[in-house]
């Protein structure tokens, strides 16, 4: 790429012998930005050079950040950008890219084309290097219903889906983070005749939320200093679950006689306020954190006695909100719906209700929140499938393999 402020230097690959695997990862952001998918780059990035590899990231931002060792920006993502990438790409020698790719990340207009045609341009001018893409989202929105509501949608929604199938049919092997998205991925691949179709492969994605250690004594002092003591804490994380459920939640578990409250982490006051009267109802039982640094979000989970999860379209492992329940242990009580995978309905780390039948959910939560002993079973299921299925070294090691497969 050009020289500049910013611009990775022309022998960042220097000392390493040609036969070497080194990896580029690209991303659409990255730290210190907030960003699920800049936080998911980071992560892979550290466990794949624990494996060895040489692995340098490359993102937009802004090009006069603190310098990190690896990791090269461009002020933004354009089309000369793009071009630029392909052509250091190439006289770097990467051995294989990992396109972190998300149709709304790369610009905000919902759609960039350029990095869709990325793993197509890279077949021209770098036949040798293998594109490896990970498609974190598939749409800007999800149904036929949402395409007609509103013309831009509908132009914005069809642009996206013909670049999945560019970036998806042009990848010498392609990621999807669930069951749901490998099947339909799948079936795409089928019916566009992909001739990568084979090299479809189900990796989820991890927590960001790590676990700090807490003590009993640092518990009982932010339980105090919370005004949770004694209580059962209801909890959640972020504002996806619609808040007229959580409350509905809190209102019916204590109105079955368990002195009940809710802990919502990263929520605003207005966030459940919206709800009006429900809120003012229960606002001396309710406890907003807003936004929190990581460390300090660990421990707030580690406060609560049933995570909840009531989502519209069911629980996945596409949620960071779910991933990081399972990292911390957490009894999970939510939905099951269309994105959720089939064996979650059935998973002893979940007690799940239909999505879209409130009264269910409530009902579930009421039973996870009044006996103990259920909780704890679903906290040790919670840990056992987290450390089988999501911990950030199962998932460095399924790259691993995949990266081998893909020389």
């Amino acid at each position: 790429m050009k020289s500049g402020p910013g611009c990775p230097p022309a022998a960042s690959a220097a000392g390493l012998n040609e036969d070497s695997l080194t990896l580029l990862i690209v991303t659409s952001k990255y730290r210190p930005e907030v960003c699920g998918v800049g936080d998911y780059s980071a992560l892979l990035a550290q466990r794949l050079r624990g494996l060895g590899h040489s692995v340098d990231v490359f993102t937009a931002g802004d090009p006069g950040a603190a310098p990190e060792p690896g990791v090269f920006r461009c002020a933004e993502w354009t089309v000369p950008a793009v071009h630029d990438l392909a052509e250091w790409i190439r006289q770097q020698n990467y051995s294989h890219v990992l396109l972190q790719y998300t149709p709304t990340g790369y610009s905000r207009k919902g759609a960039f084309p350029p990095v869709a045609l990325l793993p197509r341009l890279l077949r021209k001018v770098c036949p040798q290097c293998r594109v490896i893409t990970t498609l974190h989202e598939l749409f800007y929105v999800s149904n036929v219903a949402e395409l007609r509501r509103i013309p831009r949608n509908l132009t914005v929604g069809t642009a996206q889906r013909l670049l999945l199938a560019e970036v998806a049919g042009h990848s010498s092997a392609v990621i999807v983070t669930t069951g749901e998205r490998r099947r339909f991925v799948a079936g795409l691949a089928r019916v566009l005749r992909w001739q990568n179709q084979k090299s479809l492969y189900e990796i989820p994605v991890g927590s960001n939320i790590a676990p700090v250690p807490f003590s009993g004594l640092e518990r009982r002092s932010l339980q105090e200093k919370l005004g949770l003591a004694g209580k059962v804490v209801l909890g959640s994380f972020s504002t996806s679950s619609a808040p007229k459920l959580l409350l509905g939640a809190l209102d019916a578990v204590r109105k079955s006689g368990t002195d009940a409250c809710l802990l919502a982490v990263g929520a605003e006051t207005a966030y459940l306020q919206s709800t009006g009267k429900e809120y003012d109802a229960l606002a001396p039982h309710i406890v907003c954190t807003g936004k929190v640094p990581a460390d300090e979000a660990s421990r707030l989970l580690q406060l609560m006695d049933v995570f909840l999860l009531p989502l519209a379209d069911g629980i996945s492992a596409r949620r960071g909100t779910l991933l990081a329940a399972l990292a911390h242990g957490l009894p999970i009580a939510g939905t099951y719906g269309r994105s959720s995978d089939p064996w979650m309905q059935a998973s002893p780390a979940f007690c799940l209700a239909p999505a879209g039948h409130s009264a269910a959910f409530f009902r579930a939560v009421q039973e996870v929140a009044a006996d103990p002993a259920r909780r704890d079973a679903l906290r040790q299921a919670a840990s056992a499938l987290f450390h089988r299925r999501y911990t950030w070294e199962a998932i460095a090691r399924d790259y691993d393999c995949l990266i081998g497969t893909q020389k």
